[in-house]
């Protein structure tokens, strides 16, 4: 499955329910929802639907609930909310319901709604998706001057998609089609057209992908130059930021960091991506080790915990996900730098390697890519590089089950 942009995800699901009949003040209830779960995605450096992080709600969700921050209504209508997201990248279906609002068409098309209400092929999830699309389908034609689909024509559907443009995103354009196709087949198999245009509701829809660029060298300068090095605070800080400005490495990855994921006498750091699943192994260059070694030897709390990277107030406990997107911001912030996701710095290094000359096979396979499609966005932008020796840290022992160095 593509990549699906989690704004567009969610500009679908509040046009979605607007179209259902949903009352400004529900649909702003579970706008406030979405935009929590756009900042969660933001957090972790991420512009498309991300589960892992939908779960992470789920489970900062639960947890407010189990510890009586929220009450049991607004849990529900959190989860369900989210719920709603992960039903429309899975399957662009969205089970809402029918609300009972006055739709304002002729009784013609009023009477097309209720033969697909009515239809017993369908499911009830299948009707609902299909009533929801098609409602905006059939206001369109009414207000264009057509009394019925015996005036419907190819060029009247591509006008209305080309009328559309403006409202239908890039991304959801395909799921129309998808509903018109099995309208105007719906139609025809009952006798109310003789034409189920699926040559013409069949064209290809392209994904949209936006480009982000990375962070400038001169900032990612600033940064590490302001991070107070003496402290245990700025010492930890330090480490998990370069392993995003060298490496590239995930925010999520970087937190989840072990021990035994580090071979210090080979110089190699070797994890299961979050993401991905699938094992990625990277050189333990020069500069990260010694940061590293640093906070891991003077700073890093005792504790039987595998993770590297802790808190630093107690309770001692493994960082969250979106802590090193605080920590980056907190020092941009400092001197003066707007806000800007964790994941640019991975974008950085993507790009540079790129520029670089590196082929993008080989950039996909160092940022872990499953494909080159995610690492084609990187050929336009720039970063630091990845080739430095490493480190001969004989001093350092490995982590050996609960012991810590």
């Amino acid at each position: 499955m593509n990549p699906v942009s989690i704004d567009f995800l969610v500009t679908d699901a509040v046009r979605a329910f607007t179209d259902a009949g949903y009352t400004e003040r529900s649909i702003k209830s579970m706008q406030y929802t979405w935009n929590s779960i756009i900042r969660l995605h933001r957090e972790n450096g991420l512009d498309h639907y991300d589960q892992a992080t939908i779960d992470v709600f789920l489970s900062e969700t639960e947890q407010k609930y189990q510890s009586n921050s929220i009450g049991r209504i607004r849990y529900l209508h959190l989860v369900k909310t989210a719920n709603y997201l992960t039903d429309l990248h899975e399957s662009g279906e969205m089970d809402m319901g029918v609300r009972n609002r006055p739709t304002g068409l002729t009784t013609y098309y009023s009477s097309i709604l209720s033969e697909i209400q009515n239809h017993p092929e369908w499911n009830d999830k299948t009707k609902r998706y299909t009533r929801q699309n098609v409602l905006p389908y059939l206001k369109w034609l009414q207000s264009n001057g057509y009394e019925s689909f015996a005036q419907v024509t190819a060029e009247t559907i591509r006008q209305y998609f080309l009328d559309g443009s403006s409202r239908i995103s890039v991304n959801s354009r395909a799921n129309y089609q998808r509903t018109l196709r099995k309208l105007h087949g719906f139609l025809k198999e009952k006798g109310l057209t003789e034409n189920d245009f699926k040559t013409v509701l069949s064209f290809p829809s392209p994904t949209e992908h936006k480009i982000k660029k990375p962070i400038p060298h001169s900032e990612i300068a600033e940064v590490l130059s302001i991070i107070d090095r003496s402290s245990d605070k700025g010492k930890r800080d330090y480490a998990l930021i370069l392993l995003a400005v060298v490496l590239g490495l995930r925010a999520v990855d970087i937190v989840n960091l072990t021990f035994d994921e580090i071979d210090w006498i080979n110089g190699e750091i070797r994890i299961i991506q979050s993401k991905t699943g699938k094992t990625l192994a990277l050189p333990l260059t020069k500069d990260v080790a010694e940061a590293l070694q640093d906070y891991i030897l003077n700073s890093r709390p005792k504790s039987g915990f595998p993770n590297i990277f802790l808190t630093v107030k107690s309770p001692v406990a493994p960082l969250g996900s979106t802590l090193p997107y605080q920590a980056f911001n907190e020092y941009r912030k400092a001197i003066g730098l707007p806000p800007a996701p964790f994941h640019s710095l991975r974008r950085a290094v993507g790009s540079n390697l790129v520029i670089e000359g590196i082929p993008v096979t080989t950039v996909a396979e160092i940022l872990g890519h499953s494909d080159i499609e995610p690492t084609k966005q990187y050929i336009s932008l720039d970063t630091v590089h990845l080739k430095e020796c490493a480190l001969d840290l004989a001093d350092l022992p490995a982590y050996k089950g609960g012991d810590r160095p």
